[in-house]
C-alpha cells in the first residue's frame, strides 16, 4: 500500500493545566478520545511539513568491579524531548497573540497537539504532545508571496493516541496576502515594503525535578523581538544618531514599531533600537534604492497586541 497524506490531521487544544492534556490535572497528560472533535482546532494550511522533535534517551554507563575492560552496565536515565516546528500560511492572528499572552514570572498557556500522520505499513499513526509551549514566533513576508509564520514549540511529553472522529483537514480559509501587511516605524508608515521578518522569542526557566527529564513549570523569563524590513524610501534613515564611539554609552534613539500580519489586530513593540540601517549596494543603472533596517527590543521595551 502506498502511504499518502489524505488522512493527515494536525490540531490542538489549550490545556487547563500544564501538561494536563484534555482538561486534565497538572502533568496528567489526559489523552484525547475519539469523540473529542469539538475540543480541537485544526492548524492552518502548512507551508512546509511539520518538523517533529526526536526524543533523546540519556544513558549512564557504569563499569562494574570484577568485569573486564570492555564490559559496561548501561542504565537509561530518561527521555529528553526536543521541540517541533510548524510553518503555515497566515490565516488568523492566533499565534502572534499566543506568543505575547503571558507576563514575566508566570507560566504561559500550554497546548496539547494531536497528530494523525502516515506511519509504517501504510497505516496512520496517532499521537498527542502535551505541555507544548510556544517558544519562537517568526513571521515572513517576501514580495507578493503569501506570508508565512513558523512556530517553534517545546513539549513536556508525548504518547500514543487514537483517531478523532470527523476531525476536519487543515484550515482552508483565505490566507493573508502581502497587501494586508502594515508596518509603522517611529510613526512612519512603510508603504513600499518588499520583505519583512518579525521574530518574537520567549525564554523559559529550565527547571527540572527528580525522576523527570521534562521541563517542570516553565515560567516565562524574558521576551525579545526583532524586526527586519526591506523597502523603498524617500524619508530619512531610522538609525538616527544612535551611533557612539567605542567605549562610550550610546545615546539610544528608541522607536516604536507596529505590525499587522492579519486583519483585525495590531502588534506594538515599544522601544526598539535600530541595529543596522543601510542602503545596500548602489544599482548599476537607473533604479530605486532599497533600504534595509533591523530593529531589536531595547530600553523598557514592551510587546502587546490589540
Amino acid at each position: 500500500m502506498v502511504i499518502d497524506t489524505s488522512g493527515v490531521r494536525v490540531a490542538y487544544l489549550a490545556e487547563t493545566n500544564y501538561a494536563g492534556g484534555n482538561a486534565g490535572a497538572k502533568y496528567a497528560m489526559t489523552a484525547l478520545s475519539a469523540g473529542d472533535v469539538s475540543a480541537l482546532t485544526v492548524m492552518n494550511f502548512p507551508a512546509a511539513g511539520p518538523v517533529l522533535g526526536i526524543p533523546e534517551t540519556e544513558w549512564k554507563k557504569i563499569r562494574p568491579l570484577g568485569r573486564n575492560a570492555e564490559y559496561f552496565v548501561t542504565f537509561a536515565k530518561g527521555y529528553k524531548y526536543k521541540e517541533f516546528k510548524y510553518t503555515q500560511y497566515v490565516q488568523n492572528n492566533t499565534w502572534i497573540q499566543a506568543i505575547q499572552q503571558a507576563s514575566g514570572g508566570t507560566i504561559p498557556i500550554s497546548y496539547c497537539f494531536h497528530f494523525e500522520i502516515p506511519g509504517i505499513g501504510g497505516a496512520l499513526d496517532y499521537f498527542d504532545l502535551f505541555g507544548c509551549e510556544l517558544q519562537d514566533y517568526e513571521f515572513n513576508m517576501n514580495g507578493n508571496e503569501f506570508p508565512t509564520e513558523t512556530l517553534t514549540f517545546s513539549f513536556y511529553d508525548l504518547k500514543a493516541s487514537v483517531a478523532v472522529t470527523s476531525l476536519a483537514p487543515m484550515n482552508e480559509t483565505q490566507c493573508s496576502i502581502s497587501d494586508d501587511i502594515a508596518i509603522t516605524i517611529d510613526g512612519d508608515s512603510i508603504d513600499t515594503l518588499t520583505t519583512a521578518t518579525l521574530k518574537i522569542t520567549n525564554t523559559f526557566l529550565d527547571t527540572f525535578v527528580g525522576g523527570k527529564m521534562q521541563r517542570f513549570d516553565p515560567y516565562l523569563k524574558s521576551r525579545e523581538a526583532s524586526l527586519q524590513c526591506e523597502y523603498l524610501t524617500d524619508h530619512a534613515a531610522i538609525y538616527g544618531n544612535s551611533m557612539a564611539s567605542n567605549g562610550t554609552l550610546a545615546s539610544l534613539n528608541l522607536v516604536d514599531a507596529t505590525i499587522v500580519v492579519y486583519t483585525g489586530g495590531t502588534t506594538t513593540i515599544a522601544e526598539m533600537e535600530a541595529v543596522t540601517d543601510n542602503l545596500g549596494e548602489l544599482p548599476e543603472e537607473m533604479d530605486m534604492y532599497t533600504f534595509k533596517s533591523t530593529l531589536e527590543t531595547a530600553g523598557n521595551s514592551a510587546i502587546s497586541y490589540a
